[in-house]
């Protein structure tokens, strides 16, 4: 009976590798998502077509590793064999990427461990070599898997530390001359929050950040901005801000009005100073800390 089982295994994998030569990119797709919900991943979350970037980028891999001719070194792999390889390592990646991990932090030691940790003591060091293979041909800092995710919005662009520096300066300017032309806080004389100017303070600044390609809701790029400015701008008072926010943003319905105002405001003033030859500066937020209904 043995024996009878031992057949039936081998023509079970003679057709899977079969199926996964005649209809790859099928097979593909489907092992590909199986591979993301298991990093914990939800599949619907990632497009058909950014899905199906990722597994033609396999395919190239596969068809130019498995053509190579053995050596001492590196003997001859099998084409489905190196598109599952590609398949993992993406997989890994996109799973930390969507995360929230940046590019530099995803370790090819970590990825290596965690595709070896499934292989044969015996294997492994043959294994590494084809892994390592992979890896080069997904470049620096996992740069291919990032691209293809911001093509989709999935992740946002890296925001450069001089242009993250230069955006918290400037924005604190704006607000700061404000603030003095006002001549009040963000905190009331009752020592309650301003909602008006904090959620036009929130509106103006999401959508500053949205004209550099990042996502405010991204809490490793939104919060932590928000809460320095605050800070340059009305010092002591940015812990109070920040949990208002995040107790009361998309609940309040004035602190969405007065975000929504912001946005306004940012997009009229960024048209105006397109326009005109001397910038003008929206005053919305002094109008806001003065109480103002309108402006």
């Amino acid at each position: 009976m043995l024996w009878i089982f031992v057949i039936i295994l081998i023509i079970i994998v003679i057709i899977a590798d079969a199926v996964g030569r005649l209809f790859p990119r099928k097979t593909g797709k489907n092992y590909f998502r199986k591979l993301l919900w298991k990093n914990e991943v939800n599949r619907r979350e990632l497009p058909s077509a950014c899905v199906a970037e990722f597994v033609d980028d396999a395919l190239r891999f596969a068809k130019t590793s498995s053509s190579r001719q053995s050596t001492e070194d590196r003997p001859k792999t099998k084409f489905i064999v190196q598109f599952k390889r590609m398949l993992m390592i993406h997989a890994y990646v996109v799973a930390a990427l969507i995360r929230g991990d940046k590019p530099e932090n995803i370790k090819r030691a970590d990825v290596l461990l965690e595709l070896l940790a499934k292989i044969p003591l015996r294997f492994r060091a043959l294994e590494s070599v084809f892994i390592m293979e992979a890896f080069a041909a997904c470049g620096n800092d996992w740069e291919k898997q990032f691209e293809i995710l911001r093509r989709y919005d999935l992740v946002s662009p890296v925001f450069d530390p001089a242009v993250r520096h230069k955006f918290i300066q400037d924005m604190s300017a704006l607000f700061t001359a404000q603030r003095i032309i006002a001549g009040k806080s963000i905190e009331t004389n009752s020592g309650t929050i301003n909602v008006k100017a904090l959620g036009y303070m929130f509106g103006y600044i999401d959508f500053g950040l949205k004209r550099l390609g990042q996502d405010a809701s991204n809490p490793t790029i939104g919060k932590p901005i928000v809460y320095e400015i605050i800070h340059l701008v009305f010092p002591g008072c940015e812990d109070r801000c920040i949990q208002y926010l995040t107790d009361f943003i998309g609940v309040d319905g004035s602190l969405t009005e007065a975000a929504l105002a912001g946005h306004n405001d940012f997009v009229n003033h960024h048209n105006a100073n397109r326009r005109e030859e001397y910038p003008r500066s929206p005053m919305g937020f002094a109008l806001a800390l003065m109480g103002a209904d309108n402006h």
